[in-house]
C-alpha cells in the first residue's frame, strides 16, 4: 500500500532566509528566486507598497492573494504558509 506523502519541502536557503533575516515565507521564496520587491510587484500587478504590506512577517494574505502570489514565485499555496 503506497502513504500519501503529504509533507512540505523548502530549499535551504529558503528556512535560512526565513530564519537569519527574519522575512516572512513570501519574502524568503522571492529572495530565493532573485527577485526585487519592484519585480515580483509587477509580475502581481499591485505596487511595491502594496507588496511590501503582504511580504511582512504578521501579515494574513487573502487565501485568493496568497494564490496569485504562489503561481508568481512557482510555489504552492503550502509553501508559502508558515
Amino acid at each position: 500500500m503506497r502513504v500519501a506523502d503529504d509533507s512540505v519541502q523548502f530549499p535551504h536557503e529558503v528556512v535560512g532566509y526565513q530564519l537569519e533575516q527574519g522575512l516572512s515565507l513570501i519574502g524568503a521564496w522571492r529572495k530565493y528566486r532573485r527577485l526585487t520587491q519592484a519585480d515580483l510587484a509587477t509580475r502581481l500587478g499591485i505596487s511595491q507598497p502594496a507588496l511590501a504590506q503582504i511580504e511582512k512577517p504578521d501579515a494574513k494574505p487573502q487565501p485568493k492573494t496568497l494564490a496569485r502570489v504562489a503561481r508568481a514565485l512557482g510555489v504552492s499555496v503550502a509553501q508559502l504558509r508558515e
